[in-house]
């Protein structure tokens, strides 16, 4: 059923404002993204550690498309360290000792 890598959409704030309006996008899910891995074309996804526990094929760890984030995510946390520094210093966040 899957042959590799396939053509993804392009994400418009359209598309996400739809798939929210008629709850195919919901906010009642939460994933952590823990790194980045690429498929055999060098399309980049992100290693998400999922919430719903470890009984997948991948010990509760899925791969995710960018275009997939792009689309579904309503909301993000990130650590304050996290944010690079000229960025951090325009939003005035304490970013303690970090260089």
């Amino acid at each position: 059923m899957f042959d590799g890598p396939m053509d993804e959409r392009h994400i418009t704030p359209e598309l996400r404002q739809k798939a929210f309006d008629n709850y195919e996008t919901t906010d009642d899910h939460g994933m952590h993204i823990v790194g980045i891995a690429k498929d055999q074309i060098g399309r980049q996804y992100y290693i998400v550690k999922n919430s719903w526990g470890d009984k997948n094929d991948y010990k509760g760890y899925i791969y995710v498309s960018k275009a997939f984030v792009r689309y579904k995510t309503t909301a993000i946390l990130l650590h304050k360290n996290g944010v690079p520094k000229d960025l951090s210093n325009k939003m005035g966040l304490n970013r303690g000792d970090r260089e």
